[in-house]
């Protein structure tokens, strides 16, 4: 059985190259995940949530310490780079 996977699009790209590999990698995770699921490999998706449950939180962190001294301390409605900050 193939597996569903998500491919990547350019919609899911973030404001800086950095980003762009962060969120190239979570959905790396993702699709890791699915494949697991779809082989019914239940070890393979227990370590493939732990993968991307660290990922995830590494990423986040990764964003709330670039928005926060920008005064942008949720991230939310970020749309624009500027500098070191992005602005909506």
């Amino acid at each position: 059985m193939t597996a569903f996977t998500i491919p990547w699009i350019q919609n899911l790209a973030g404001p800086a190259d950095d980003f762009d590999e962060d969120h190239w990698r979570l959905l790396d995770k993702v699709n890791t995940l699915l494949q697991a699921v779809s082989s019914a490999n239940e070890t393979g998706v227990l370590m493939a949530c732990s993968g991307l449950r660290v990922a995830a939180q590494e990423h986040f962190a990764r964003e709330r310490r670039r928005c926060v001294p920008c005064g942008t301390p949720t991230c939310s409605g970020i749309a624009n780079r500027t500098g070191d900050c992005w602005t909506a």
